[in-house]
């Protein structure tokens, strides 16, 4: 790397980060990699060098820009972690739009499972947490599906749960040992993709020329543990193993080819005891009592033991013939398995028949008990062709296409074990309520009142048995061509671009239910008792959530096996086969609900009517074209001010197929819509949304002197809907029949094909003064959106619906809401103190807040208005380091404020994610030049993810609540 004469000759800043997309040459402004005519090398350009001087230059001095024959180059120095901040902060002040960088050298240098949990460290950044790991990002608050994910620039197909998660990929998938760089776009260019109110975040992979040296590698290896629990579940454990290995290298004469293969594996055990409370009652009409009591009406004590594996592969090949010619193929794969095995122990209450004061109820109600074995695996792959040309000293042409799909595979089975063996019928739940998160339940046998019914395997009966196959896949093929013209108009430098893409999307759920039941007077119509599953004994079931609570009884996973293994239908092409470590089970070759899979014996009954309805109640096909164009200009009048202006249009076409669903609830064979003879009738339906938005883009960028830099940008963006919400698909269950096509009750659940995109208008202002060793900034940002979404709930009177008349229909769908408004502020501070004395000099600290204001109304909720969802209020992050001699440590602070998770149709309906604060830690020692160990720990203050609900008079009440733990790793880095 160039560094300028009189600098430090410490450490060479080494980035891994191929933070331009293609090679600029030398000298560009705008160029943040660029490339020597002479050798086609990679160098830093002068820009960002000034930047660098600033902040790692000798305390307090000017930095001046480097002339181009007063520099020297340093070879064979490692980065520190000051110097990568550095140059992170340089690659932000250069970028002529609000970015936010992190290079590689920083990624992964804090305890973070994947790449979620390390962009939750930047500036505005929020994150959605499962089972204890970063999946979604939020950019300043707006929800993951409102952003833009890609990877080296292009749109890559997702892969998430049964397809519930809409269109952001879930970075879970994602280690940082496949990253080179991070990127987060806070206002986007007319050349990026339009669907991004929230922002673009852009994944980079390594690049050969990002490095100074010909060739190069690293490694790493880490083991460690959870203390989640302290291994009070078994069969699983709570072990990690992580490691990754990669080589990049310059090739031919004039190092004109450049090759990197890397790869990565994590394996995690965990345990997981989590707790979710679904409703609460109001028992005034029941009772006659005018408030709420915080009873359930439906509450589990989950218990999760399993295993995720993570394997990931990425490729860059860069091929550079000429100084005018650039060709590269890059791609990568990343797969997640995730084995578990669970026990869903749940009560559901029926009604409330006395209370006694705000801390304890009583009601009615049933226990269920479901034993779940699964195997997840998603998978995410790309292949980018692409190239650049100069067509002459004025015209550059770049195109790529771009291959990807994201696919997830899910099988489950489950069994299930409900109450009331015996006639008693419903018996009473006696519930303890004195801590909000921790309900606790106890069901006394009428006849025994010291017997606590839930403990007793015999009081459950064995139920159901359900194979949940379920296979989502998503491909996405897109190519784009851009045309840049260089400009001096004004003798500053300059560009005209111009371009289009195509994007054609297709995503195709194909989830299915196959339901069965214990054949009637068989071996397993008996209860848990009688069939040998008895209540598993030993430290399994000893202590719930750290020992705030008891759990309930469980079918032993072990005897769960057996007997399934023993009594199973057997089908065509499947086959069960125990999981690796949780000893669940694995199924493969359920392609057909047909006659094959109806097979029952003396054990197992096949519901036909409740599989069908299951199994084409959720599935749609989707298919999404989008075409665009943009034009845009990038003017710089003087040497201080950036202008850049501009125009996209995107135009999108939908078309979406799926299935009305009609279940008749009581099974009386036909009557009213039903065909003779059958419970549940399914029709195909199709709909189709196309719509149009003109995007306009303005921003600037002035540097005031070498200390003050402002931006400014007035900005366009659209959300497009979720596909499930947008999806015509709808089930209708009704009860009570009253005539020919008439009903006393209907439940119906129905997408809306006719909900329009988000549009923001987006306003951005920011500040930055750098200073020796440091900078701070500020930044105001206000959007305008109109058409949000939201769900809603109501109830319908006297209503029609697919040729059915229903008395009173509950509906359950998505639609538009009025305009919406948000705006808030970033602040940040970042200082190395290299003024104090030594040993202090070696300190430094990193500080972000952001603080978030919305509002939005609901028309269903007339006279209230509610922050926009899944938007917490206040992000903020502090960071501490260390860093002198070989040794670096740091200590990270993440916090941010609750927000709202579900809206529900009253106050008492609401669902809000508590706020969350989690405090990580980590050290290493450079042994040698190429050798490092490092040791760090994740959420020392051993935080929990919770959920709650607001009961006037009451306060909050915990309807989810999931301990996490701390884990401790440790491991070795080599570099060459």
């Amino acid at each position: 790397m160039r560094l300028p004469k009189g600098m430090s000759p410490n450490p060479t800043i080494k980035t891994t980060m191929n933070y331009a997309k293609n090679p600029t040459p030398c000298g560009s402004l705008s160029a943040v990699r660029c490339v020597e005519p002479e050798t086609g090398a990679a160098r830093i350009p002068k820009a960002i060098l000034l930047g660098l001087a600033a902040l790692v230059a000798a305390p307090f001095a000017q930095a001046q820009a480097p002339a181009d024959d007063d520099v020297v180059i340093l070879e064979d120095f490692i980065v520190g972690y000051r110097e990568v901040l550095a140059l992170n902060l340089g690659l932000q002040r250069d970028a002529s739009n609000l970015i936010e960088v992190m290079t590689a050298d920083d990624i992964g240098n804090l305890p973070d499972k994947n790449l979620a949990d390390t962009l939750n460290r930047m500036s505005g950044i929020s994150i959605q947490r499962s089972q204890g790991e970063g999946r979604y990002v939020s950019i300043r608050g707006m929800e993951p599906g409102l952003n833009n994910v890609t990877v080296n620039g292009q749109t890559i197909g997702a892969s998430d749960v049964r397809a519930r998660g809409g269109r952001p990929p879930p970075l879970e998938l994602l280690s940082a040992g496949m990253i080179g760089g991070l990127e987060v776009h806070k206002t986007v260019t007319p050349d990026m993709d339009g669907h991004s109110i929230g922002g673009t975040v852009n994944l980079i992979q390594h690049s050969a020329f990002d490095r100074e040296q010909r060739q190069f590698a690293f490694a790493s290896a880490a083991w460690g543990t959870n203390d989640t629990l302290a291994r009070t579940m078994s069969p699983g454990g709570t072990d990690i193993y992580e490691g990754s290995l990669g080589w990049g290298g310059r090739f031919l004469e004039g190092e004109r080819l450049g090759v990197f293969v890397g790869g990565n594996y994590s394996s995690r055990d965990y345990n997981l005891h989590e707790i979710n409370a679904r409703g609460h009652f109001d028992v005034g009409p029941q009772l006659g009592v005018d408030e709420v009591v915080p009873v359930p009406e439906r509450f589990e004590q989950r218990g999760i033991t399993g295993n995720r594996e993570r394997w990931g592969l990425s490729t860059n090949i860069e091929f550079r013939p000429t100084f005018q010619t650039s060709l590269y193929f890059r791609s990568f794969f990343t797969r997640l398995d995730d084995d578990s095995y669970a026990t869903f122990p749940e009560i559901r209450v029926r009604g409330v028949t006395e209370v006694f004061n705000e801390t304890s109820g009583t009601g009615p109600s049933t226990y269920q008990l479901d034993n779940r074995s699964q195997l997840e695996r998603r998978e995410t792959w790309q292949f980018i062709f692409g190239g650049e040309h100069m067509l002459n000293d004025d015209w550059t042409i770049e195109a790529a296409l771009n291959i990807s799909e994201g696919r997830e595979v899910r099988d489950e089975i489950a069994h299930e074990f409900k109450t009331m063996p015996d006639g008693r019928g419903r018996p009473l739940t006696e519930w303890d309520l004195s801590e909000p998160w921790f309900p606790r339940a106890v069901v006394p046998d009428p006849d025994n009142p010291g017997r606590n019914l839930m403990e007793d395997p015999d009081e459950f009966i064995h139920d159901r048995l359900r194979f949940e196959p379920s296979t989502v896949p998503e491909r996405v093929w897109s190519a784009n061509v851009d045309l840049r013209r260089e400009l001096d108009l004004y003798g500053h430098g300059g560009f005209l671009k111009f371009g289009g893409k195509f994007l054609d999307r297709e995503k195709n759920v194909d989830n299915k239910s196959i339901r069965f039941v214990p054949t009637p007077g068989g071996p397993l119509d008996a209860g848990m008792g009688q069939l040998g599953l008895d209540r598993t004994s030993g430290d399994y079931h000893g202590a719930f959530a750290d020992g705030r609570m008891r759990a309930h009884p469980a079918a032993d996973y072990r005897q769960h096996l057996d007997v399934f293994l023993a009594t199973a239908p057997q089908y065509s092409g499947a086959r069960a086969t125990a999981g690796r470590r949780t000893q669940g089970l694995r199924f493969w070759g359920f392609d057909d609900i047909g006659a094959p899979m109806a097979g029952s014996n003396e054990y197992w009954t096949y519901q036909d009517a409740a599989s069908i309805s299951n199994s084409f109640e959720d599935n749609y096909f989707v298919e999404e074209n989008i075409y665009a164009g943009y034009v845009m200009a990038d003017i710089r009048p003087n040497e201080q001010l950036t202008l850049i202006a501009g125009v996209r249009v995107e135009r999108t076409e939908v078309d979406l197929i799926s299935n009305s669903v009609i279940a008749d609830t009581e099974g009386l064979d036909g009557v009213g819509a039903l065909p003779p003879g059958a419970d549940v009738f399914i029709e195909p339906i199709r709909s189709d949304k196309k719509f149009t938005n003109w995007l306009p883009n303005l921003q600037a960028r002035y540097e005031v002197n070498d200390n003050l830099l402002l931006r400014g940008a007035i900005t366009y963006t659209i959300g497009r809907p979720d596909y499930i919400a947008m999806s015509p698909l709808n089930e209708l269950e009704l009860e009570n029949n009253i005539g020919p096509n008439q009903w006393e009750l209907g439940d119906l659940e129905i997408g809306n094909p006719d909900l329009e995109p988000f549009e923001s208008t987006n306003v951005d202002f920011s500040a930055s003064y750098f200073i020796p060793d440091g900078a701070l900034s500020v930044g105001f940002f206000y959007k305008r959106i109109k058409n949000p979404i939201y769900p809603f709930s109501e109830i319908r009177n006297n209503t029609e619906f697919q040729g059915q008349f229903i008395e009173s229909l509950s509906v359950d769908s998505v639609r538009n809401s009025d305009p919406g408004n948000i705006r808030g502020i970033e602040l940040s501070y970042q200082q190395h103190f290299a003024f104090l004395p030594e040993p202090f000099d070696g300190f430094g600290i990193l500080l972000n807040f952001t603080y978030i204001s919305s509002s939005v109304s609901v028309p269903e909720r007339p006279g209230e208005s509610f922050d926009f969802f899944r938007q917490p209020s206040k992000i903020g992050n502090a960071q501490i380091y260390y860093s002198k001699g070989g040794f670096e440590a740091r200590l990270a602070y993440t916090w941010q404020d609750d927000q709202l998770d579900t809206l529900g149709g009253s106050i008492l309906g609401d669902v809000y994610e508590d706020k969350s604060s989690y405090l990580d830690f980590r050290a290493s020692y450079r042994a040698t030049e190429n050798w490092s160990i490092f040791f760090e720990v994740a959420n020392l203050t051993r935080e929990t993810q919770r959920f709650y609900v607001v009961r006037p008079g009451v306060g909050e009440r915990g309807p989810g609540y999931l301990p996490i733990g701390r884990t401790f790793m440790i491991g070795v880095n080599w570099r060459m």
